[in-house]
């Protein structure tokens, strides 16, 4: 694979920016680690992440881990870490983020510095996630080349480009360590290509005491009970393995695409907006995508054909977060009349209770050519529009939405049908909802 080769040094980091991340790294550990003096229940700072094994990308991240003893509660482990990350990045404007334990983030001349706590556990008496990671670095160091630290690289850029990089909850899809992972097991990035565009559901990649749920499966080399791609939504796993295909035909791209949202897909869209309160990332992803879930049902038992769903979370500096709930629909209205089917008529018991219960409200019962039962029912709501209002007012408690985003339901909200193609901001949050994956799926789009 030609492109494979020729991708190798386009993404490899130039000699200017190893010296910057050097530094940035060399600084960053000493700033921990004289935070951390005398501190008996530490048991020390250390390099982490891509950066320590060496298959970072320009731009990313120097991740420090501060490793406390066991004995150690969780509570105190989250408010001292705080207070170290605060005091040994004071000079470099810190703040508070959030992954399975809230961490601290700075910026070292245009690199940005994760001090993130952990325990030093022995393998396998995990305590947390990033508990892992130490040991994860380790095995890397050992099991990657050079020229597969490269080739680690470039997966991670295709997938970047392609929008299938990242396991938070809001991309779903491969996180760096994944990719190591893919790379190492197969010994090259051309032979982890071939593999997946070759992928049948049910394979696993690496060891596994048993089935998985995924529809492709990637184990931990360093916790083997763990499967990696339960991080990754069905769809992002199909979207790899139809890139990896184009890609062993010859496609390597590494550039961003660009979305071409289609004009009636967006006409065809309707979306629910709203303001939320601050809370961490992971919570209210998960939050609006469960919301957009259960009003994707709501719409089809009202007779919306739903086409596709999603959520977006929007989080602009220093103000609240506002979440985009977007439904793809066959059609924005539907018939005010709908036909009900109800039991054979030879099923005497059921058949009078279906007639029954249709005699007040329907305007026509009758018997099919089939010998079932059908009854005429006005739907309630003929636009989805009218569906959405009154899900998310009157009947909010029972629409699904979850109860830690009702209050900011409660507090308003905005119902749309169709997107105009001009209103950039709304576009680009649902655009991977109305756009063909041209790269991985072809088409013009």
């Amino acid at each position: 694979m030609r492109g494979i080769r020729a991708a190798r040094a386009r993404v490899a980091p130039t000699a200017a920016e190893r010296r910057a991340k050097e530094s940035a790294a060399a600084e960053a550990l000493a700033l921990v680690g004289r935070e951390i003096s005398g501190r008996e229940h530490i048991a020390g700072a250390e390099l982490g992440g891509s950066y320590a094994k060496g298959t970072w990308l320009a731009g990313a991240d120097i991740d420090v881990f501060v490793v406390f003893d066991v004995s150690v509660s969780e509570a105190r482990l989250e408010s001292e870490s705080r207070r170290i990350g605060f005091a040994s990045m004071r000079a470099h404007r810190p703040y508070v983020r959030y992954a399975s334990h809230p961490y601290v983030e700075a910026e070292i001349r245009g690199t940005r510095v994760n001090v993130v706590p952990c325990y030093g556990v022995r393998r396998g008496e995990w305590r947390s996630a990033a508990d892992r990671s130490r040991f994860h670095t380790e095995h890397m160091s050992r099991a990657l080349t050079p020229q597969m630290r490269d080739d680690v690289r470039v997966l991670k850029r295709l997938l970047q480009s392609n929008g299938l990089y990242g396991a938070e909850l809001a991309r779903e899809a491969f996180s760096g360590y994944a990719c190591e992972v893919l790379v190492a097991h197969h010994g090259s990035l051309e032979a982890a290509v071939r593999a997946l565009a070759r992928a049948r559901r049910g394979d696993v990649i690496g060891s596994a005491d048993g089935p998985q749920s995924t529809p492709l499966a990637i184990m931990d080399p360093v916790d083997p009970a763990r499967n990696l791609a339960l991080a990754v939504s069905p769809a992002n796993i199909g979207r790899l393995v139809m890139l990896c295909r184009a890609v062993e035909s010859g496609s390597m791209p590494l550039s961003p695409a660009r979305a071409r949202p289609d004009a009636g897909m967006l006409r065809s869209t309707v979306t629910v907006r709203f303001f939320a309160r601050a809370r961490p990332p992971e919570t209210i992803w998960g939050q609006a995508k469960s919301a957009a879930s259960a009003l994707a049902a709501r719409l089809g038992e009202g007779g919306f054909g739903v086409m596709r769903h999603g959520a977006h979370v929007s989080e602009p500096a220093g103000a609240r977060p506002r979440v985009t709930l977007a439904f793809v629909l066959e059609s924005t209205s539907a018939p005010r009349w709908s036909v009900g089917t109800g039991p054979d008529h030879f099923d005497a018991a059921n058949a009078a209770r279906f007639a029954e219960a249709n005699a007040r409200r329907s305007p026509l019962v009758w018997v099919g050519q089939d010998s079932r039962l059908r009854a005429v029912r006005r739907r309630e709501h003929v636009t989805a529009t009218a569906l959405l209002r009154d899900a998310l007012s009157r009947r909010l408690a029972a629409s699904g939405v979850p109860a830690g985003l009702r209050r900011d339901v409660r507090a308003g909200f905005a119902v749309r049908a169709g997107v105009r193609a001009s209103d950039r901001l709304l576009v680009g949050a649902i655009s991977d909802l109305v756009s063909t994956d041209a790269r991985a799926l072809g088409g013009r789009r």
